[in-house]
């Protein structure tokens, strides 16, 4: 009876130890949290990955304004405001990523090229499709799983931030900063795909609630290389520097909100080998909407 009993206290004992790292964040079923660090107690741990459902879908509202301007033979400068819909629904997980498909809704853009009046603009052709493809767990792109015979280009370019941005490795804490290695495909941006290589400095800052919903807030700040191959046979090689914040829900596994600011340098070289220089900025905001703004589109 006495050994019963001991034996009834250790294992409560366990329990109520083994549960707290699992208080200080909501989990996603099948996530596991990381050991108490003893040199400081407890830390806030945090689990930072892409945790789809087979069937479900995130709807965000995306403001973006560029600016591009290149100076050469044939200088200009133009400058665009758009705001649409982007839907991404898991159509399934495999054994080597997330396979998800995107689609845009409810486009509508201001657009001004250098002291013409500005036009607005209801469709562009990347927005007329939709694009599968295969994602690991931490944002890193891997391959396009739907047709891309047919060359098409995001509307702000091929080096505009992606919504979901490429996360790291998955267990940090809030107050840590990591830095990686990133090459990936920018599926998102243009097809057929071009490789993008860089390296990602990321903080986890804080804890805060967003939209409703407990997030945790992300300092990703992001510098890369790409070059884009247009059908007309010209060459645009870039350098891009990029910062984010974003507010990512480890309880949903896709953030709520974000803001993007890049700055990306430009080389063009025209199919007769000449030379122009030329630079981009955009800034993007983008913010999850409810379903029913989803299904009626971006205002116009």
């Amino acid at each position: 009876m006495a050994f019963r009993f001991r034996a009834s206290l250790i294992i409560a004992v366990l329990v109520v130890v083994g549960t707290i790292p699992l208080c200080s964040q909501p989990l996603r079923p099948g996530a596991t949290a990381t050991p108490r660090d003893d040199r400081s107690g407890v830390v806030d741990t945090v689990r930072l990955v892409y945790d789809f459902e087979p069937g479900e879908s995130v709807t965000y509202r995306v403001t973006t304004v560029d600016t591009l301007f290149f100076h050469g033979a044939n200088s200009f400068i133009q400058a665009a405001e758009r705001t649409y819909h982007v839907t991404w629904r898991c159509d399934s997980i495999t054994y080597d990523g997330i396979a998800l498909t995107m689609s845009y809704g409810g486009y509508v853009a201001r657009e001004w090229r250098d002291t013409f009046p500005g036009v607005v603009r209801t469709a562009h052709p990347w927005t007329d499709r939709t694009f599968s493809m295969l994602m690991n767990d931490d944002g890193r792109r891997i391959r396009f799983l739907s047709s891309t015979d047919t060359p098409a280009v995001s509307p702000a370019g091929p080096f505009q931030p992606m919504l979901l941005p490429y996360l790291g490795e998955p267990w940090t804490r809030v107050g840590a900063s990591q830095q990686f290695e990133l090459n990936h495909w920018l599926l998102d941006n243009v097809a057929p795909s071009i490789l993008y290589g860089g390296s990602v400095f990321r903080t986890v800052v804080a804890r805060e609630d967003t939209l409703g919903v407990p997030t945790v807030l992300l300092s990703i700040a992001e510098t890369g290389r790409a070059k884009y191959l247009a059908p007309n046979a010209s060459e645009t090689a870039a350098i891009i520097n990029g910062a984010a914040r974003i507010w990512f829900s480890p309880m949903l596994g896709f953030p709520v909100a974000g803001d993007f600011e890049a700055t990306t340098n430009l080389t063009l070289t025209a199919p007769n080998g000449d030379l122009a220089s030329g630079r981009q900025m955009i800034r993007t905001h983008f913010a999850m909407v409810p379903p029913d703004e989803a299904l009626n589109g971006a205002l116009r």
